[in-house]
């Protein structure tokens, strides 16, 4: 159930990040208009450069954070051996949400608007567009971890 979450705030981050990288983009000219001081305008590129790049790497940190507490609760969890089966079960669901999630990524940032957001964010471009590998490797990571602390019992 970690995987599902972690799929999930991924996804929701990414689409913030871009999504305000595109509105700053389009209220950029009406908001240099109104700068006088040459600090503040200097401020404001500053600005506009760093954005793609720190949200780009803060959506990489937060995947792996997120990769290493799906693995990290799947060996503190006490389970029943019984519910590895079900674990099985939920893992697909997760890699189909992800497969549908990744399609609606690629559908909705192939938008003529939305494209020119894409090339400022490869780290997060590359993990959506591969959302359903990224459910495998996050699930199957979970389901060893929790298989692995149900042998240490």
């Amino acid at each position: 159930m970690n995987a599902l979450y972690a799929v999930i705030i991924i996804v929701v981050m990414a689409f913030a990040a871009m999504y305000g990288y595109k509105i700053f983009l389009e209220t950029k000219e009406d908001i240099s208009e109104d700068i006088e001081s040459p600090k503040a305008q200097a401020a404001f590129d500053e600005i506009e450069q760093r954005y793609p790049s720190i949200f780009d790497g803060a959506i990489a940190f937060v995947f792996f954070l997120i990769w290493i507490f799906v693995i990290v609760s799947g060996f503190i969890r006490d389970s029943h051996p019984v519910l590895f089966g079900v674990s099985l079960i939920v893992i697909m669901f997760i890699i189909i949400g992800g497969m549908f999630i990744g399609n609606f990524y690629e559908e909705t940032f192939n938008d003529s608007e939305l494209i020119e957001v894409v090339d400022y964010f490869p780290i997060t471009n590359w993990i959506l567009t591969n959302m359903m590998i990224i459910g495998i490797i996050f699930g199957f990571s979970a389901l060893i971890a929790a298989f692995a602390a149900g042998l240490r019992q």
